[in-house]
C-alpha cells in the first residue's frame, strides 16, 4: 500500500471499487462475470476434455467493458497495433469462413503480425460479434486443430481447416459446454511440452534451501513467546466470497467473519463464545468476535478471508490480510506465509 501511494500514476482495471481502485488515479470499469462472455475449462473428466463458453446473463450498467476490449483500446492508443487493412473489416461483416481466408492472407505476408493476432481479431471480428472475448476464443479454436488433431479425431470430429469454426459455433449453441477433445491415457505424457517430455520435480533454486532445514531448528523457530498462537488466514466456507462481492447481502447480513478458536484455548484466554478478542501480530492488531469450535486445533486460530471490505462507506468484517507481515514470507516468490502467522489472542 505504501509503495502504491508513491506512484505518479496508478491505473486499475476493476469490477468493483476495491482497495487498490480507491488508491488509483484512474479506474477503468470492467464487466462482471454475469455481463460478459467468458470461458471455463473442465479437467476432472479426463481423458475427455470439455470446454464451455459462459454466456452473459444481463446488460452491464454505465461504461463497463470487457477486459479484452479495454486491453485492445489501450494497445491501440499506445500505438502498439499495426494498421488493419480495410478488407479485413469488410470480411468480418460477412461469414467467418471468408474472414478466416482474408486473415490468413494477411498473416502469410506479415508473420510478425501474428503476435498481435488477438488484438487484430478483436478489432475486426470482435466488432461483428460484439465481444473481444468471443473473437479471441474463435481465433484460439481456429489454431486448435493444428496442435490437437488426434484429440479431436478421438472425440469424433473430422479435422478440416474449418473444424475450429464448427467447434466455435457449437459452443455458441450449447452454453452447457461441449466435448472438445479426447486424450489417449496411454500416451498422456507425450502432451508435455518440455524438451525431454518429463516433469522435473527438482527446483534448483530450492536445493540449498532444503538442505538447511533441520527439524529441531524448525521446532525452535515455531516457538514464539510473544505471539504464542498460530493464525491460519483464509478459512473457506459457504459464506466465503471473492473480494468483488462487497454487498453484505451476500451473507444475509449475518456476522460470518469470526475467529475460530478451540474450547481449550478459549478457556485459557478467558473468552466466551461470541466474546470479542484482540488479535495481534507483528503487522497489525484487530478486534473480532470469537467462535469456539472443535474445528480449530489447539494452538491454532482461524479467520476467513474475503471480509473487511468497503461497501457504501462501511467496512464489513475483518480484513485478515492486515495481520500478515510482509517480511514473514517465502524467500523465493516473496509470498507472505498466510497459513502460518504468529499471533497473540487477548480478551477485548
Amino acid at each position: 500500500m505504501q509503495a502504491l501511494k508513491k506512484l505518479g500514476l496508478l491505473v486499475t482495471i476493476e469490477i468493483a471499487m476495491s482497495e487498490t481502485a480507491r488508491m488509483s488515479h484512474y479506474v477503468l470499469p470492467a464487466k462482471s462475470a454475469f455481463e460478459k462472455w467468458d470461458a471455463s475449462f473442465f479437467n476432472l473428466t479426463f481423458p475427455e476434455v470439455y470446454f464451455q463458453l459462459r454466456h452473459p446473463h444481463c446488460q452491464s450498467l454505465g461504461e463497463a467493458l470487457e477486459e479484452g476490449e479495454i486491453y485492445t483500446r489501450l494497445a491501440e492508443a499506445l500505438g502498439l497495433l499495426p494498421e488493419v487493412p480495410k478488407v479485413l473489416y469488410e470480411a468480418a461483416e460477412g461469414d467467418r469462413k471468408g474472414y478466416a481466408t482474408e486473415l490468413m492472407k494477411i498473416l502469410s505476408h506479415d508473420k510478425a503480425t501474428g503476435r498481435l493476432l488477438p488484438f487484430i481479431v478483436a478489432k475486426t471480428l470482435g466488432r461483428k460479434l460484439g465481444s473481444a472475448h468471443l473473437a479471441a476464443v474463435w481465433g484460439t479454436l481456429m489454431m486448435y486443430p493444428r496442435y490437437a488433431a488426434d484429440n479431436l479425431t478421438r472425440a469424433g470430429y473430422e479435422v478440416t481447416p474449418l473444424t475450429g469454426d464448427a467447434l466455435f459455433q457449437s459452443l455458441l449453441e450449447h452454453p452447457e459446454g461441449v466435448l472438445a477433445g479426447r486424450l489417449d491415457p496411454d500416451r498422456n505424457l507425450e502432451e508435455l511440452r518440455t524438451e525431454d517430455k518429463t516433469i522435473d520435480l527438482c527446483i534448483d533454486e530450492m536445493a540449498e534451501w532444503m538442505l538447511e532445514v533441520e527439524p529441531e531448528q524448525e521446532k525452535a523457530a515455531m516457538r514464539n513467546l510473544e505471539y504464542p498462537f498460530v493464525l491460519m488466514a483464509g478459512r473457506h466456507f459457504q459464506y466465503t466470497a471473492n473480494s468483488i462481492m462487497r454487498d453484505p447481502a451476500w451473507n444475509d447480513h449475518k456476522e460470518m467473519c469470526t475467529l475460530l478458536i478451540s474450547p481449550e484455548d478459549a478457556r485459557g484466554v478467558g473468552v466466551d463464545d461470541g466474546g470479542e478478542v484482540w488479535v495481534s501480530t507483528e503487522a497489525s492488531r484487530v478486534k473480532i468476535r470469537a467462535e469456539i469450535s472443535t474445528m480449530a486445533q489447539k494452538g491454532t486460530v482461524v479467520i476467513p478471508h474475503g471480509f473487511g471490505l468497503y461497501y457504501d462507506g462501511e467496512v464489513y468484517g475483518t480484513n485478515v490480510n492486515q495481520l500478515t507481515k510482509n517480511t514473514h514470507r517465502d524467500r523465493l516468490a516473496a509470498t507472505p506465509l498466510h497459513r502460518y502467522v504468529p499471533c497473540l489472542i487477548e480478551p477485548a
